[in-house]
């Protein structure tokens, strides 16, 4: 990546790295054996900010309160929902994992003390759009 690129959501699945970028549209797949860049892309988010694997579809976020799903060979967006917490629209979602069945991500900007960490964890059920 170029060094004035801003680096963002990286996941593993399969032998590839998936790699989004801040305030561009472009993505990156390496190779994860020597991390040796395969193909460029470009995504369909707003912007990149994270990136997770269910080891079948990645899921992505832009700091709104979209959670994407795209399938990992296209790069297109085959869903969207919006992430919700008591009906309202939870933006900024920011780094995301896949945990048991369940996608984890953290809201930029919310300050709530959690193991000496100033962060707010929210857990997205992805196929209901709800924390």
């Amino acid at each position: 990546m170029d060094g004035w690129m801003f680096g963002e959501g990286l996941t593993l699945l399969g032998d590839r790295l998936f790699q989004v970028t801040w305030r561009k549209n472009d993505g990156f797949i390496y190779d994860r054996h020597n991390f040796s860049k395969r193909e460029s892309f470009t995504h369909k988010m707003r912007d990149g900010w994270g990136l997770a694997t269910d080891g079948k579809i990645l899921f992505g976020s832009d700091g709104t309160s979209s959670l994407y799903q795209l399938d990992p060979e296209s790069l297109e967006v085959t869903k969207t929902v919006t992430v919700k917490y008591q009906d309202n629209a939870v933006s900024f979602i920011n780094e995301l994992e896949y945990i048991n069945g369940k996608v984890w991500a953290n809201v930029w900007q919310v300050r709530v003390i959690t193991h000496y960490l100033y962060c707010f964890h929210a857990l997205i059920y992805p196929h209901r759009s709800r924390i």
